[in-house]
Order: C-alpha cells, then structure tokens, then sequence
C-alpha cells in the first residue's frame, strides 16, 4: 500500500504535537540531533524543510531552512525562515546558542575546566586545556627522540 505524501500542512501537522511555545514537534523519527526526518522516495529529509516546502515553495539552492524558535524538531512554517549558513550561524550567537558561549556563560572552557574570563584562549580552550596540550605535545616528543635513539 503506497503512503499518500506529506502535500499539506494539515496532513503534516498530524505527524506532530503542539506545544505551548506554539512549536509543532515532529512525532516520528528524529536524526541524532533532534531534527524531525521523513523519507522522500529513497531520501530522507528534514520534516521543517518539507514544512517549508508545503507552505512557501521550493527551497532556493544555497539556502537552509532555520527556525526562529531553537526547536528542532519543530515544523511550524511560522518558525522557519530562510538563510545561509552564515545567517543561521550570526542567528545562534545571537542567541547565546554556539557551543563556545554557552560554556562561557557556565563558567567552563570547552573542555569543562573552570575558567575565569582571562583565563580563556581564543579558540575556546583555558589556560589548563594549553598546560595539558603542551605537556602531551612534549612527551610525543621524548617517545619520538628516544625511540629514534637520539639522547634526551
């Protein structure tokens, strides 16, 4: 028995649960990262994209489609809007969404150490992250020369 596709939002919208944010939460199978799928033929795509799909048209190449709400396994076309990757990316450290800030706002490095705010390096690492970087660096150093015979 051939499925009937997900042509309209009513029919789309019965695959999901309503919440109080007013999100509408995928109900069937999720990608690791929480997004809603559905199997398009032998593809599988993202339930917003196909929400935004049945409710504005094609999705330009180059574009993604975001949601305004952080919600992803949302797929009301209410909260979806189209972007590039640097769009999504600016929309998130707005928001205080990439990894790196919200390690900061706990007082961590991305590596869990406690930080005070000097003590952090650009790429997000502290000052205990480099110490152990440079001590591991240093021992693969001495196995390379010892086991190369050269004399430490």
């Amino acid at each position: 028995m051939k499925r009937k596709p997900l042509d309209t939002i009513e029919h789309l919208k019965s695959y999901t649960t309503a919440t109080g944010s007013g999100c509408w939460e995928w109900d069937r199978a999720r990608s690791a990262r929480g997004y809603g799928i559905v199997s398009v033929g032998r593809h599988t795509t993202g339930a917003h994209r196909i929400a935004w799909t049945i409710a504005n048209g094609p999705i330009p190449d180059g574009l993604l489609v975001c949601h305004k709400c952080d919600n992803p396994p949302c797929c009301n076309p209410d909260h979806l809007f189209l972007g590039t990757q640097s769009d999504n990316i600016v929309d998130a450290a707005s928001k205080q969404r990439l990894a790196a800030q919200q390690s900061r706002r706990q007082g961590r490095c991305r590596n869990g150490h406690e930080i005070a705010e000097a003590g952090l390096n650009r790429d997000g690492s502290c000052r205990a992250c480099l110490k152990i970087n440079n001590a591991k660096k240093f021992r693969k150093r001495m196995e390379r020369r010892s086991a190369n015979g050269v004399a430490c």
